[in-house]
């Protein structure tokens, strides 16, 4: 296994990555919320950490599930390259362990969607 020194630019970024994904989202959450203040278009079209923060989340998403991907899967790759290659049983395992880590967050996150106690979406 490789040592957590070797991984810790990983986990900066990721960190990182984080950050600049809720920013987008708390960006893009208060200019459709007060989507009527001039004032407030105005700053979004001409800040430049405001366009930074619009424009930087959808990028900073997809290098986050990409590393996301690559650091999940690098166990099971070094268990490969240790012992014989991983049965079809240990994949399913590794799977379903993530499935058990996700899925509540998962049903909370679309419970609240079907109810819609967004204010964003309460006429």
């Amino acid at each position: 296994m490789a040592s957590s020194a070797h991984l810790a630019p990983f986990d900066f970024l990721r960190v990182w990555l984080c950050l600049a994904v809720i920013a987008h989202h708390t960006i893009a959450y208060m200019l459709a919320v007060r989507a009527d203040e001039q004032w407030l278009t105005d700053a979004s079209n001409e800040s430049p950490f405001l366009i930074f923060c619009e424009r930087g989340g959808r990028p900073a998403v997809d290098v986050f599930f990409l590393m996301s991907g690559f650091l999940t899967a690098l166990p099971a790759l070094q268990a490969g390259v240790e012992q014989p290659p991983a049965s079809p049983m240990f994949v399913l395992r590794q799977i379903l362990a993530r499935w058990m880590r996700f899925w509540p967050l998962h049903a909370v996150v679309v419970f609240l969607g079907v109810q819609r106690r967004d204010p964003l979406f309460v006429r």
